[in-house]
């Protein structure tokens, strides 16, 4: 079943309808249960996750940060839009970073990502000792990972 086939909504009578953030197939029981089971797999590309929370969403500063990072983030969440409002309407300066922490699975590169946003670094010399700092990483590290995330975003600009 393709994303063009799932309804958008839908009436049952079933006596039993069970949602889970992940499944496993651990023992025969569930796998008894799963034989007699219709399973639906829902996981939007991120972009369509993006572009439904602007139907809701009103902080535009934080919408626009994390449109700015998608061509990084590997799963976006809708509550990663609530927490970034929630940082931000909190007052705490740097919600970008705690933001793309939060989005991104690699501390590393979330530090790659937010060094490279941040104006108040002049230089790449600067950017290069805030990481190593920061992380504990070394320079080639911090060279390997903006590659990566160069690489990133010239894929999400052609893709």
């Amino acid at each position: 079943m393709n994303g063009s086939d799932v309804p958008a909504s839908f009436v049952t009578t079933s006596n039993v309808i069970l949602i889970a953030n992940e499944w496993r197939s651990v023992n025969p029981s569930v796998r008894a249960l799963e034989d007699r089971a219709i399973i639906l797999h829902f996981d939007p590309p991120k972009l369509e996750v993006h572009r439904s929370v602007a139907t809701w969403f009103d902080d535009t500063d934080v919408y626009d940060f994390v449109e700015q990072n998608l061509p990084w983030i590997t799963e976006l969440s809708m509550r990663h839009y609530c927490k970034g409002a929630q940082l931000r309407r909190a007052g705490l300066p740097d919600w970008r970073s705690s933001l793309l922490q939060m989005m991104l699975p690699d501390h590393r590169m979330a530090s790659v990502v937010a060094l490279q946003q941040d104006v108040s670094l002049a230089t790449e010399q600067e950017r290069i000792e805030r990481f190593v700092s920061a992380t504990g990483c070394s320079r080639a590290t911090y060279f390997r990972l903006k590659a990566k995330v160069a690489t990133a975003l010239s894929l999400g600009r052609d893709g």
